[in-house]
């Protein structure tokens, strides 16, 4: 009966580590990586009678400075796509999940 437990939790712990791996690589989608980090962001009316304030959070995702200057933004029945320009004049684009509130923050680089 031991043995059935420690088999169970051994199958149990692999399965937990590889969804937590699989995880991050759908976090990574055509060049921008979408993190579980939250920002929040407060705003102030104050030059309102009623003074309102207001808060909202968005998620933080990432691309690489490497894939250069932001050169444009398009959007469409197909979804939102960023334009990157880097120093030789290679142009990327990367589709943006357009759903949700995102933060882009210009972190992490290129291997190749």
């Amino acid at each position: 009966m031991r043995v059935r437990w420690s088999l169970v939790a051994a199958v149990t712990a692999a399965f937990a580590v590889g969804a937590a791996a699989s995880g991050l690589v759908r976090s990574f989608k055509n060049g921008m990586y979408y993190s579980s980090v939250t920002e929040e962001e407060q705003f102030h009316f104050d030059e309102r009678d009623d003074s309102m304030r207001f808060s909202q959070y968005r998620n933080v995702a990432y691309v690489p400075p490497e894939y250069g200057k932001l050169i444009g933004i398009t959007g469409g029945p197909g979804g939102t796509l960023f334009w990157y320009e880097d120093a030789a004049g290679i142009v990327r684009n990367i589709p943006v999940d357009s759903q949700r509130l995102l933060a882009v923050k210009r972190e992490g680089r290129r291997s190749s």
